[in-house]
């Protein structure tokens, strides 16, 4: 038995060697696979809970907009899979983080980039045509509840120098702070294409943050269209009373007008996707399509 001071400093490096080991990575695709076919809608829902759930699952299932599908971005986390469609004077990009290469493939599309994000000193390597702004978007409550500098999105907008009638593209990946923000926009209209990380969908269980969750879907559902959806296979599935959904989704949206058609997708551009998490294997979401 080993002496109580090595314990932790053994359980710790125990730990380590285990998730480091090819073993784990077999063990947690597997747990991933079996996952996946947990995602299912053809059940009715039992509760307010998954009616919430089925809800936001309808305004996230992709729909065929007669449109090609490009995937914007490197081989891992950071990247969108988009309509290839890029008739827009800027693109607003919110949350930088440590991966720019969905920024330094718009701009390499003929369109400029400016870049939002008060969490870091800016971006982790160079983007032509991009512009960094240390200020995100938000709320004045999120501002005095985080300490951080956020403004609306008209405001990000309008520092970008965006004409109230340009066309634009905006993606969101802020680690939560998108609902409250989103739900305070004043409009959505004027963005071709919106791909966004949405995080928290385990709120759907909670009456207060499951409401806003689905006002915010239901609104961009009447402008937009789902195009693409694809989990993060770092993040839980979340557990309601009858369905199952990953708490992190990549989700992109195309503006209706936009679009040749708009019928149910049969199938998933999976093709396109990459691991979030490359150690590990992919979280299917053909169970969007049972809706």
């Amino acid at each position: 038995m080993l002496p109580s001071f090595l314990r932790g400093t053994f359980a710790s490096f125990s730990d380590h060697v285990v998730y480091s080991s090819s073993l784990y990575e077999g063990m947690r695709s597997q747990i991933t696979e079996m996952g996946s076919a947990l995602i299912d809608f053809e059940r009715e829902p039992r509760s307010d809970a998954d009616r919430r759930c089925r809800r936001a699952a309808e305004c996230i299932r992709p729909f065929d907009a007669g449109c090609e599908l490009v995937r914007i971005g490197g081989d891992a986390d950071g990247a969108y899979v988009m309509a290839d469609d890029f008739h827009a004077s800027a693109a607003i990009s919110v949350g930088v983080g440590h991966d720019v290469s969905w920024d330094i493939d718009v701009t390499s599309r003929g369109v400029p980039v400016h870049m939002f994000d008060p969490t870091v000193e800016g971006p982790p390597s160079a983007v032509p045509s991009g512009t960094f702004h240390r200020v995100g978007i938000g709320t004045a409550e999120q501002a005095q509840r985080s300490g951080l500098t956020l403004k609306p999105l008209e405001t990000l907008a309008a520092t970008a120098g965006a004409p109230a009638t340009a066309e634009l593209i905006l993606k969101v990946d802020v680690e939560g702070a998108e609902w409250e923000a989103l739900e305070a926009a004043s409009s959505l209209n004027r963005y071709r294409q919106i791909v966004l990380e949405l995080h928290d969908l385990d709120q759907l269980v909670d009456c207060s943050s499951g409401d806003r969750i689905v006002r915010v879907l239901e609104r961009l559902h009447e402008t937009h269209v789902s195009i693409h959806a694809h989990a993060n296979n770092d993040a839980a599935l979340a557990r309601f009373d009858t369905y199952w959904l990953p708490s992190v989704l990549e989700v992109s949206f195309l503006r209706r007008d936009l679009a040749t058609e708009i019928t149910p997708a049969t199938s998933m551009r999976e093709d396109l996707d990459r691991p979030s998490n490359p150690r590990f294997a992919d979280l299917s979401l053909r169970g969007l399509l049972s809706l």
